[in-house]
């Protein structure tokens, strides 16, 4: 997730700008507390406004995986957003 590009998004693509920025410290600590490279997130296909907040977020690294989850025995796919430092 590019900093500049999320912060200066417009908070009605993205739901608010207190989502944007819980996610950029999310990458953060991420990142540069935790070392880690890349960073996944997965969410539930149907969260359509989740998912749509990380494509607005420039996150272009993405797959669907079937039946990811198990949620109260219904499979549910889940969308995986790749984020590279």
């Amino acid at each position: 997730m590019h900093p500049t590009r999320a912060r200066s998004g417009d908070a009605g693509c993205c739901g608010s700008l207190a989502a944007v920025e819980s996610a950029w410290l999310v990458y953060r600590a991420a990142f540069e507390v935790a070392g880690l490279n890349p960073v996944y997130c997965r969410t539930v296909a149907k969260n359509a406004q989740v998912v749509s907040f990380h494509d607005s977020c420039g996150i272009v690294a993405r797959k669907v995986l079937p039946a990811h989850f198990d949620l109260g025995g219904e499979p549910l796919d889940a969308v995986e957003h790749r984020v590279d430092r």
